[in-house]
This record gives structure tokens, sequence and C-alpha cells, in this order.
């Protein structure tokens, strides 16, 4: 399943992690960081989510939803 789920991940355009709360109840920020560090795949916080990658890490694009940034809200399609 793990080899389904990367060959999924890499044949996306242009993929994005919605990062929510469960990151932070399981302690898996490092593991976050290290995951967008390692593939370059941006990151967006849900409301619960704010705090699992540090607000200036480059792969960082903030909230998202009704109180998030233009970054992470974008049209990605557009792009």
């Amino acid at each position: 399943m793990l080899e389904a789920a990367a060959a999924i991940i890499k044949s996306a355009k242009q993929p994005l992690i919605v990062a929510g709360g469960g990151v932070t109840y399981s302690r898996a920020q490092d593991a976050l960081a290290a995951l967008c560090e390692a593939t370059g795949i941006p990151v967006g916080q849900s409301q619960a989510g704010k705090g699992t990658l540090v607000y200036d890490h480059p792969q960082c694009l903030g909230a998202i939803g009704s109180t998030g940034t233009t970054a992470a809200n974008a049209d990605r399609s557009r792009r």
C-alpha cells in the first residue's frame, strides 16, 4: 500500500499536503517537515493544524479555509 500511495503522490502535478490536528496529536511535526523537505510538496494547515510546520518554513503556505492565507487558498489548477 505504501508503494501505491507513493506512486499516486509522485504522479500528482501539483500535490499539496493539508496538515490537520492529527499531526500535532501524534507528535508528527518533525516527520511532516522531513516529508515536505524531501519532496518539495507545500503544506497548508487546517485550523487545528496551525503550527504543525513553522510559519517561515519554505514549504509552509499557512492556514487553509476561511481564515487562511491567499497562498494556501489559491486555485492550484490555474498554475
